[in-house]
């Protein structure tokens, strides 16, 4: 589906891929780059199938933790199950009108 620029992409993923469709997103970066994702399947991977490196992430959190950027929670979730006190954002950019 495509989307205009007033509509909601990750939303609209989201949203497709709890209606079982596959989805994918189509990334592009303010240095020109772009590429496609990995799938919405990502963002609802198990614990179990997250990288090495997002598992010693986690495993390293104490104290306070504020994990920018949550998509759908998953991390404060795991945090906050190992009894660290976490807090959730997502950074949304200001759209001019």
């Amino acid at each position: 589906m495509i989307l205009d620029e007033r509509e909601d992409a990750y939303g609209a993923a989201i949203r497709d891929h709890h209606a079982g469709e596959e989805t994918v997103e189509i990334i592009e970066r303010d240095d020109g780059w772009i590429g496609i994702s990995a799938g919405t399947d990502l963002y609802f991977s198990e614990y179990d199938a997250w990288s090495d490196s997002e598992r010693a992430a986690v495993a390293r959190a104490e104290g306070r933790v504020l994990d920018v950027g949550c998509g759908r929670g998953d991390t404060r979730c795991t945090c906050k199950n190992e009894a660290t006190r976490s807090s959730a954002s997502t950074c949304l950019p200001a759209q001019s009108r």
